[in-house]
């Protein structure tokens, strides 16, 4: 059988076509809901249940991605996994600049942050302060360093234009 309209065909394909795959595509999304999209993503800290805002001090830069350690003394196993989170800093290797270490200390939160936050024993924050991801004692490793290098690399901090 010889199809003498091809033409015809084809460019009906091509206008139709299209639509109907974002029809289907557009159903597909709206049946995923926010569980299931932080379920599937591949970050290894969690995700914080209602934003926390750092509280700004002297020695906070809005320049910079942040590693968050909130405590009230640090003793031994608190001081080890403060070194912990400095050589997670020194393994970003060149993008070391684009982060920094932040101690705070539990005061600094309201009660109901502070609940929140005894849960993990770092965090990382965005440039302007809002803690986004926790992570528990046993995460202070590649899973955090991994984490925090595909952040640097996917939302870079452009420098702030120099005023005259």
């Amino acid at each position: 059988m010889k199809i003498k309209n091809w033409p015809l065909y084809l460019i009906l394909f091509s206008t139709v076509g299209p639509a109907l795959l974002a029809m289907v595509l557009f159903q597909q999304s709206q049946q995923l809901d926010e569980h299931s999209l932080f379920a599937q993503g591949k970050q290894g800290g969690h995700f914080l249940s209602f934003p926390v805002t750092i509280p700004e001090q002297g020695s906070f830069n809005q320049q910079q991605w942040h590693l968050v350690k909130v405590t009230e003394s640090c003793e031994q196993q608190c001081q080890s996994q403060v070194s912990r989170l400095y050589s997670i800093l020194t393994a970003l290797g060149k993008r070391r600049d684009k982060a920094d270490l932040l101690l705070r200390s539990q005061q600094d939160f309201n009660t109901s942050q502070q609940q929140q936050l005894a849960e993990y024993s770092a965090f990382i924050a965005t440039p302007d302060g809002q803690i986004i991801l926790g992570y528990k004692p046993n995460q202070l490793d590649k899973t955090l360093l991994k984490d925090l290098k595909h952040l640097i690399k996917m939302n870079p901090i452009l420098p702030q234009a120099k005023q005259g």
